[in-house]
C-alpha cells in the first residue's frame, strides 16, 4: 500500500495530490510496529495469533475502508480494460500485474473474469495483512466473483527472523500451494511473483518449477507506456523431473537430506557425496558431464556452520518439497 502513502504524485511534473492517498495516524503507526513483534512473538498454535488478527481488523478498519473507497472511485471512473497511464500507476503491484495477466493471457470473452480463480499468499504481517483486505476488495469491484477470490495466510512467512522463515514459514508456503495446484491441469495456473518479497523469487522458482508451474512478471513501467509488459519465466527441469517417478530414489535423496538436518555427518559427510554418486552416476545412468552438474547443485544444499554440515536454504526447500510430494 505504499502507493497511498504519497501525498503527491511523484512521476507528475506539476506534482498533483494523489488521490489514493491516506495518511495513517501517529498511534496507528506505532500500533502497527507494534502487533508486527506480537506476530512474530506467538508460536503458530498459540489462539493468541487469530486474536492479534482481529485486533488488526478492529484497529484499521476505517483506515482500510478509506483506502478501498479511494481506489473504488478510480476504478468506477476508469473501468478495466479503458484504464490510463495514471490508473496503471496507481494500481498496487498485485493488481496491475494480475490485470495484465488477464489481459495477455485469458481468451477474449465478454466477461474475462467469470472463469478466473485467484489466491492471494499473503504473508504473516500486518502490513500484508491490510493490503490483502484492500486488494481482494479491489478485485471484486473491478468484476472478478467473491467466490472466486481465496486469501491464504501463510503463517511464519515473514523476512524479520531468516530462521522462523526457513523453518516455518517456507513449508507452510510450500503446503498451502501444493494443496491449490491441480496437477492435471498446471498449463492453465499461472504464479503471479510481482508483488511481495523480491528476495524470495528465487526460491519460488524452484517451488513453482518442482509442481510444473509458469511464472510470470510484470514491468510496471512498461504497461504505463503501453509496451508488452509481461515476462514469463518458465518452469525449470528440477531435481524431481530428473529423478523421475522412481520413489526408491526420491526416498533414498530426502533421507539424505534429513539426516543433513539433524546433523548426523558431523563434520565428515562423505557417506553423502558417496550416496549421491552412486544414485546420479549408477541408479539414474546419467552421462558424467550431467551428473557432475548436478552433483555441484546439490553441494549448495549443504552449509558449513562451526564445523558441522547443515542444509542450505536451498536445501531446505528441497527437502520440504520431496516430503509434500
Amino acid at each position: 500500500m505504499e502507493k497511498t502513502r504519497l501525498r503527491n504524485l511523484p512521476w507528475d511534473k506539476y506534482e498533483r495530490k494523489n488521490p489514493v492517498y491516506v495518511e495513517p495516524t501517529s498511534d496507528q503507526m506505532k500500533v502497527f510496529t507494534r502487533y508486527n513483534q506480537d506476530l512474530l512473538s506467538y508460536r503458530s498454535e498459540d489462539p493468541q495469533r487469530n486474536n492479534m488478527y482481529q485486533k488488526i481488523d478492529d484497529k484499521f478498519s476505517h483506515y482500510i475502508q478509506k483506502i478501498v473507497d479511494a481506489y473504488k472511485q478510480q476504478i468506477k471512473q476508469h473501468s478495466w480494460p479503458n484504464w490510463t497511464a495514471e490508473t496503471w500507476r496507481l494500481m498496487p503491484a498485485e493488481v496491475s500485474s494480475t490485470m495484465a495477466m488477464v489481459d495477455c493471457l485469458v481468451p477474449s470473452a465478454e466477461s474475462p473474469f467469470s472463469d478466473v480463480r485467484l489466491v492471494l499468499f499473503v504473508s504473516d504481517t500486518v502490513q500484508a495483512h491490510l493490503s490483502a483486505c484492500v486488494i481482494e476488495k479491489m478485485f471484486e469491484d473491478i468484476g472478478f466473483r467473491r467466490e472466486n477470490i481465496e486469501r491464504v495466510r501463510i503463517e511464519r512467512f515473514q523476512m524479520e527472523d531468516i530462521q522462523v522463515f526457513a523453518e516455518e514459514g517456507l513449508p507452510n508456503f510450500i503446503r498451502h500451494l501444493k494443496d491449490r495446484i491441480d496437477v492435471n491441469d498446471t498449463d492453465n495456473q499461472w504464479l503471479n511473483i510481482t508483488g511481495g518479497y523480491k528476495n524470495f523469487i528465487p526460491l519460488v522458482t524452484h517451488i513453482a518449477s518442482f509442481y510444473g508451474l509458469d511464472m510470470y512478471y510484470v514491468f510496471e513501467e512498461a504497461i504505463v507506456k503501453g509496451k508488452d509488459a509481461l515476462v514469463k519465466i518458465p518452469r525449470i527441469p528440477t531435481l524431481n523431473h530428473l529423478l523421475g517417478a522412481n520413489e526408491s530414489i526420491v526416498s533414498t535423496i530426502l533421507s539424505i537430506l534429513n539426516d543433513i538436518e539433524k546433523g548426523e555427518y558431523g563434520s565428515t559427510p562423505k557417506e553423502v557425496w558417496k550416496n549421491i554418486d552412486s544414485i546420479l552416476y549408477c541408479d539414474l545412468s546419467l552421462p558424467s558431464e550431467v551428473a557432475e552438474i548436478f552433483v555441484g547443485f546439490i553441494n549448495s544444499f549443504i552449509d558449513v556452520s562451526e564445523g558441522e554440515f547443515k542444509l542450505s536454504t536451498i536445501g531446505r526447500v528441497y527437502m520440504e518439497l520431496f516430503k509434500s510430494r
